[in-house]
Parts: C-alpha cells; sequence; structure tokens
C-alpha cells in the first residue's frame, strides 16, 4: 500500500506546485486549502503518513494549531510545518515534527528519506537529522 502525504496550504499556486512536485517522487497526495479541511480528509483517510503544512492561513486555525490538534489526535503522525516568513525554534516542536522555511528544504527531505514512504515517528526524524 503507498502512503499517502496531506498538503495543506492556502495558496492555490504554491499547492498545486507542491502537489506536483512531490508527486514526482510516486507518493500518493492529497491537498486541502485549509486547516479545518484537513481534519476531515485525516478523519476519512487512515493512509496518510506524513502532513505538510503551512502555518499562516486564514479559518478558524492556522497551521500550527492544526499540528496541535494532529498530535493529540494522531500522536504518531509526523508533521512538517513550512513559512516563507515565521520560524520555530526546534525545541518546540515533537520528535515526530519538523519545520523547513521553503519548498526546497522539505523536498529535499523527503527524497532523501529513501520515501517509497513509510513513514514513522522514529525513522522521519533520524532521516531528516542526517540531511
Amino acid at each position: 500500500m503507498t502512503s499517502t502525504v496531506l498538503i495543506v496550504e492556502d495558496d492555490e499556486i504554491l499547492r498545486s506546485l507542491t502537489v506536483d512536485a512531490i508527486s514526482l517522487l510516486d507518493l500518493e497526495m492529497m491537498d486541502c486549502a485549509s486547516a479545518d479541511d484537513a481534519l476531515f480528509v485525516l478523519e476519512d483517510h487512515p493512509s496518510i503518513a506524513l502532513v505538510i503544512t503551512d502555518i499562516c492561513m486564514p479559518g478558524s486555525m492556522d497551521g500550527l494549531v492544526l499540528a496541535k490538534v494532529i498530535w493529540t489526535r494522531w500522536p504518531r503522525l509526523p508533521v512538517i510545518l513550512t513559512s516563507g516568513d515565521r520560524t520555530i525554534p526546534v525545541g518546540l516542536l515533537p520528535a515526530h515534527a519538523m519545520f523547513m522555511r521553503n519548498l526546497g528544504h522539505w523536498m529535499h527531505y523527503i527524497k532523501r528519506s529513501g520515501c517509497t514512504c513509510r513513514f514513522s515517528p522514529s525513522t522521519t526524524i533520524a532521516k531528516a537529522q542526517r540531511c
């Protein structure tokens, strides 16, 4: 069974480019434009193995709040938080989460992680630390 990556990004062009880029790695992709929509997708699709979310998004919650909900409801699901204008100190994130400033960083991480794509909290963070 192929693992699925969920992209959460409110900017339609950036979301489309991100989905296109990651799909080149032969991964199943799902995407949504808001954190609220992402929760519905997560509830309906247990095959999601990784969530990549922008931090700054409109709606009732931003990407950081979404990540906190994920860590509570799906504590083993890895989350990559991204932002072009914010940073998060590494010590504030759980072991199976990471922050990356742009598309290039997390594309490199996903490619280097050997993504056929079996994510687990321990292997995801270990592979990320080697990048």
